[in-house]
């Protein structure tokens, strides 16, 4: 099982990188879960995954997360100093954030916010999936996207 650490669990592609992980969760785990400012949201996805670690940058929500998941074996930090940590557990086994897929889309020199990873996945899946009942294209949560090949 491939233990996930997820960059923005509360973001577009961290919800859907969830989302797998839930429809496998034979091969994944979430062990990681972070978020800038969205706390309501990550404490929602931690009771749900239940992760090693939740991570919250926005250091002011780090009480109210903690309290809120006083209950759970979770373990809970704030600030961008526990982000490089987390990443850096020799626990994880892939890292996901929408930047990874941004760097080895457009280079490591890439600067800025864009939704380009979501348009040119949309625009595939429009392309193939709306030809063939079976969706071919497939977000794996925790780790991107594939492309299944089906015979007849």
């Amino acid at each position: 099982m491939k233990r996930i650490a997820i960059l923005g669990s509360t973001g577009s592609i961290g919800t859907q990188a969830l989302d797998v992980i839930s429809s496998h969760s034979d091969l994944f785990e979430a062990y990681v879960l972070t978020a800038g400012n969205n706390y309501k949201l990550l404490i929602e996805q931690a009771r749900h995954f239940q992760p090693e670690v939740v991570v919250i940058a926005n250091e002011q929500y780090y009480d109210t997360v903690k309290s809120s998941l006083s209950d759970l074996p979770i373990k809970v930090y704030a600030g961008s100093e526990a982000l490089c940590d987390v990443v850096q557990d020799e626990n994880v086994d892939i890292v996901l954030s929408r930047d990874t897929l941004l760097e080895k889309v457009c280079g490591y020199e890439y600067m800025g916010e864009t939704n380009m990873i979501d348009v040119y996945i949309r625009y595939l899946r429009s392309k193939i999936d709306d030809v063939f009942s079976v969706k071919m294209i497939q977000t794996v949560r925790g780790v991107g996207y594939v492309i299944k090949s089906y015979g007849s």
